[in-house]
């Protein structure tokens, strides 16, 4: 792989006082862009996975496809047609939102897919395929479950867990004249059917203030809370609010915040929007930005009863103020290994074009001035204007971003798109479940794998090799390991992939 620092990127960087140099994956696809005209209005790449050495992805809007390319960002051609596999699960249009899109592998090597339909039935569906993207038929209704009632519901998290797929997100009413939001919890197993021991029949919900527009959640298991964050708006006042309810009484934790809520402004009364969500153990981290006239990103890290941690940035604060450019993040912030990696857009003067960017923050809160040109590296090319959140994977030092482009295009709609990034600086940390996962986690005892894997090394915090085996197996024992935080190397096929644990 080669870096390359192109002329637009340097004219960009004058033009705009942002010196600022782009690393393109100039090996990838067309330039570092690979774009896939599927027919018709498919818009966008909702999700992308790797699986050994190629990449899937799921293009979603009006008709949903599987996609399958290569690590060089060509199409495998002999998958589907042209490279896309049509999912023939009934009538559905995608939705477009951040998060509301998910596909993963199943610890029989199979896809699960979790997206929205909208039109007639407003609602979400869960799907098994194979890999050739073809539906497991004897999961719920052939290959299909959806329909929860009449709400729509967006599901901002889809993992498995011990065998079975939970679903967290936000459910809204359909009916104008009776509006209501509710978090929601929704357990099936790996056959479609509803973990009727969990909840009230597979489910568990709980309900907010009607005002709050939900923009992402995280369920903690162990003590069945849900954290969410959002944005509150009436005729007089508008802030961002992080919220903390018992799932078992569908109640605010008051032990968090103020009365289970804390809220955000800044001191000039700019409205910080929170836009994005990640938790690490009892740690909580949101991501947004300031509005004013110049934007300015930030990172806050809270502890578990929403009090900030002074150790990160400023004060619990990571901030960066991108001057001369409109900028938002209705970003994916990821985290691992203490790192994060923002993912976001910029407009300079095209109304109708975005520019990627990517800003690294180091575990502390501080830049990562070893990442790109002081921490971020922005994509020179000129992207369709719609936003969204962006699915994003970071393998060695490949950073790779799924999105869209009008440039993609053979009937003037924005298709799918993916775009790479080579940076140098990066660790193997892989920013997406990987393809070989792992349950529990926390873990007590024995760490299982969704697959036979070659060989695994588990590492403490100071970067200590604690344990190592070599084995077609697919689980480790961890019995003797201290409780604390440890990382665990895993080796297949020649893939790599690092993943943090937690040994109780």
């Amino acid at each position: 792989m080669k870096l390359k620092i192109t002329l637009l990127s340097a004219l960009l960087s004058s033009a705009f006082g942002f010196s600022q140099a782009e690393f393109i994956n100039s090996d990838f696809g067309n330039n570092g862009l690979m774009c896939i005209d599927i027919p018709g209005e498919t818009i966008k790449m909702g999700d992308i996975i790797k699986v050994g050495d190629d990449f899937y992805g799921l293009a979603n809007f009006r008709n949903h496809h599987l996609v399958k390319f290569s690590s060089d960002g060509q199409l495998d051609t002999s998958y589907g047609i042209n490279g896309y596999q049509y999912l023939d699960i009934g009538y559905l249009e995608g939705g477009l939102g951040i998060k509301e899109s998910h596909i993963l592998t199943t610890p029989d090597n199979n896809f699960l897919i979790v997206s929205i339909f909208q039109g007639e039935f407003n609602n979400t569906f869960i799907t098994k395929t194979d890999l050739s993207g073809q539906p497991i038929l004897s999961f719920g209704n052939n290959g299909f479950v959806s329909s929860w009632g009449t709400d729509r519901i967006f599901f901002y998290s889809v993992e498995i867990v011990n065998n079975e797929i939970v679903l967290t997100g936000v459910g809204n009413s359909t009916d104008s004249e009776n509006l209501y939001r509710y978090l929601i919890i929704m357990k099936y197993d790996l056959n479609g059917n509803p973990v009727t021991a969990f909840g009230n029949n597979g489910s568990l919900t709980a309900y907010f203030d009607n005002d709050i527009m939900p923009f992402d959640a995280h369920y903690y298991a162990d003590s069945n809370t849900m954290i969410m964050i959002g944005a509150y708006h009436d005729w007089e006042e508008s802030y961002s609010v992080v919220a903390k309810y018992n799932m078992a009484s569908g109640t605010p934790d008051t032990t968090f915040g103020t009365n289970g809520q804390v809220t955000y402004n800044t001191s000039t009364t700019i409205f910080a929007s929170v836009r994005t969500l990640n938790c690490i153990g009892n740690d909580i981290y949101i991501g947004g930005y300031e509005a004013g006239e110049s934007k300015t990103i930030f990172l806050k890290k809270l502890d578990a009863n929403g009090q900030p941690n002074t150790a990160f940035g400023t004060n619990g604060t990571f901030t960066k103020t991108m001057e001369n450019t409109w900028s938002s993040v209705p970003s994916y912030v990821n985290a691992d290994n203490g790192d994060f990696l923002i993912t976001g857009q910029l407009n300079y003067t095209n109304e109708n074009y975005d520019k990627i960017f990517l800003l690294k923050v180091n575990a502390d809160g501080t830049p990562a001035t070893d990442f790109g040109n002081n921490g971020m590296i922005v994509n020179p090319m000129d992207l369709a204007n719609i936003g969204g959140g962006f699915d994003t994977i970071i393998d060695d030092n490949i950073i790779t971003v799924a999105t869209l482009s009008l440039s993609c295009s053979s009937d003037d709609q924005p298709k799918p798109a993916v775009v790479q990034f080579a940076t140098g600086e990066l660790s193997t940390d892989n920013y997406q479940q990987p393809a070989i996962t792992h349950y529990p986690n926390p873990v007590k005892d024995i760490l299982t794998f969704t697959s036979p894997i070659e060989k695994v090394e588990v590492y403490d915090l100071t970067g200590k090799l604690v344990i190592a085996n070599n084995s077609t197996a697919n689980s480790i024992d961890l019995s003797q390991l201290q409780k604390g935080l440890y990382m665990v190397r895993v080796s297949q096929n020649g893939v790599i992939t690092n993943n943090k644990i937690i040994k109780e």
